[in-house]
């Protein structure tokens, strides 16, 4: 295993799942891997315990947070192939609004500024946050701001 391993909150496109010639559980889901520099479609590939534990979540279209690593393949000729994502651990799996008719809105984008910018159903990054606090607000403690849902009634102005 490579030494560096990265958090990244993967949601699916596509699902699929199959048995390797040696008989074990493979899971392939190509989809979106977002992080603070950006998102990027890759594919994701887990097997095993992993396997059964976030098939179910992806085949639902639910967005996970995964720790893993990159792994690039080569081609049978000996040329660079692909970039994969490779998950050991599994930290969070989100939850997605449910859309009653009370807060449906259509889903349909609408212009957030003059730029056109529009701010869809997204989730929110957990971070950390250094609050005042105290008389005076003259201490300062680090707090864990959790990653939630934010615009979950549809498309609105960005700020």
């Amino acid at each position: 295993m490579p030494a560096t391993a990265y958090l990244a909150r993967f949601t699916p496109v596509t699902v699929e799942s199959r048995r390797t010639r040696a008989g074990a559980a493979q899971l392939k889901s190509r989809g979106v891997i977002a992080n603070k520099n950006g998102s990027i479609k890759r594919t994701v590939v887990a097997y095993g315990r992993l396997h059964d534990e976030i098939l179910p979540k992806l085949e639902a279209g639910r967005p996970v947070l995964l720790k893993g690593y990159y792994e690039r393949v080569r081609n049978a000729d000996g040329s660079q192939g692909g970039e994969f994502f490779k998950p050991f651990a599994v930290i969070k799996v989100y939850d997605l609004p449910e859309i009653t008719p009370a807060n449906d809105t259509g889903r349909t984008p609408t212009p957030a500024n003059d730029t056109g910018r529009e701010q869809e159903l997204h989730v929110r990054q957990g971070h950390k946050r250094m609050q005042r606090y105290g008389k005076g607000l003259a201490f300062v403690r680090e707090i864990w701001i959790e990653a939630c849902f934010v615009h979950q009634g549809g498309a609105r102005k960005a700020a």
